[in-house]
C-alpha cells in the first residue's frame, strides 16, 4: 500500500494522496486538504487536515470574524466566525489566550492591547 501510494498518488493526486474503494482496483484521489491519507473523496473523509479541522471538515483557513456583505456592500460580523489555535478551529479562544484577528494568541501584536472584558486585542489608544 505504501509502495501504490508512493507510485501512484504523488504522480496522480494533488497532495500526493489517495485511497482504493472497496472492490476497486482504481485509486480515488484524496481532497486537497487531506493530510495523511482519508477513506473517501470530500474533505470529511480525511485522517488528518494540511491547514485547519473546523468541526471535522479540513479547510483553508477558519472563518472569519468579518465577511463581505453583496446586499448592504460592506464589512459585517460573520455569524460563522470560528478562531484558529495550532491546526483547530475554534468557537472561542481558551483561556489564558486572547482573540486576534480570526486567531487565538499569547498575546497581541504591536500596536495592540487586550480589552479587559472582552479578551480581544485591539488598537492602542493614539
Amino acid at each position: 500500500s505504501q509502495k501504490v501510494t508512493m507510485e501512484v498518488c504523488q504522480n496522480k493526486c494533488p497532495g500526493g494522496r489517495c485511497y482504493f474503494p472497496e472492490n476497486s482496483s482504481a485509486p480515488v484521489c484524496c481532497h486537497k486538504e487531506c493530510a495523511g491519507g482519508c477513506h473517501g473523496m470530500t474533505n470529511a473523509d480525511c485522517f488528518g487536515c494540511v491547514n485547519f479541522n473546523a468541526s471535522g471538515l479540513c479547510v483553508t483557513n477558519c472563518p472569519p470574524p468579518r465577511v463581505y456583505d453583496k446586499i448592504l456592500y460592506k464589512m459585517v460580523d460573520n455569524p460563522e466566525v470560528l478562531y484558529g489555535l495550532a491546526n483547530e478551529c475554534l468557537k472561542s479562544c481558551p483561556s489564558p489566550f486572547l482573540v486576534e484577528e480570526g486567531n487565538c494568541v499569547k498575546q497581541c501584536s504591536e500596536k495592540l492591547m487586550t480589552e479587559e472584558h472582552t479578551n480581544k486585542c485591539v488598537p492602542c489608544p493614539v
